[in-house]
C-alpha cells in the first residue's frame, strides 16, 4: 500500500513537472498581458440586456463586480479580490481581506478576436482543468465565468 501511494506520489510529480515545462514553451499571447480590472457598470448592463436574472441577483452582483483585479504575466494568472460574505462592508480598504491566486495557463486556441486558455486547479488534480474563452475588445476582454451557479459574461478592462 504505501508502495502504491510513493508510485502514484512519483507520477504525479513527473506529470506536475512535465506540465510546467509544456507551459514553459508553449506562445504567449501579448493581448493578455498586463493588468485588468473587472468593469462593473459594462457587465452589470450586459447582464440586463442579455440575462433573465432577477433584481434581487444582479443587486447582489454589483457588490461583487469592479474589484477584481487579474494580472497576466508570461504563462502566470494572478487575480485578486476584497472577500465577500454577502454583508456590506467598510470603504476604507486596509480593513477589507483581499483574497486571491495564481494559476499558470496556456493558449489552446485563437484568432483575431478571441483566445481559448486553460488554467490547471491545482496542479496536481489532473482532473480539474478549467477552460476560459477571453473575447477580445477595444479596451480589455470580456470572459465567461460562473456565479451563483450561472454561466455569465465578465468585462475586464486594461489598466496598465
Amino acid at each position: 500500500m504505501i508502495l502504491k501511494r510513493v508510485l502514484i506520489g512519483i507520477f504525479l510529480f513527473f506529470l506536475a513537472l512535465i506540465l510546467v515545462f509544456f507551459i514553459a514553451i508553449w506562445p504567449v499571447d501579448k493581448r493578455l498581458n498586463g493588468k485588468f480590472i473587472s468593469d462593473r457598470e459594462q457587465t452589470i448592463a450586459y447582464l440586463k440586456r442579455n440575462s433573465e436574472m432577477t433584481n434581487e441577483r444582479l443587486k447582489k452582483l454589483e457588490k461583487i463586480y469592479g474589484k477584481m483585479v487579474v494580472t497576466f504575466d508570461g504563462h502566470k494568472a494572478k487575480w485578486e479580490m476584497p472577500f465577500y460574505d454577502g454583508k456590506d462592508q467598510n470603504e476604507d480598504n486596509s480593513e477589507i481581506e483581499m483574497i486571491g491566486g495564481e494559476d499558470y495557463f496556456f493558449t489552446v486556441s485563437k484568432d483575431t478576436y478571441t483566445i481559448a486558455i486553460i488554467l490547471p486547479k491545482p496542479i496536481w488534480d489532473i482532473n480539474s482543468f478549467e477552460t476560459c474563452i477571453i473575447e477580445f475588445d477595444h479596451d480589455g476582454y470580456w470572459v465567461n465565468s460562473h456565479i451563483f451557479g450561472i454561466k455569465i459574461k465578465e468585462k475586464f478592462r486594461k489598466i496598465h
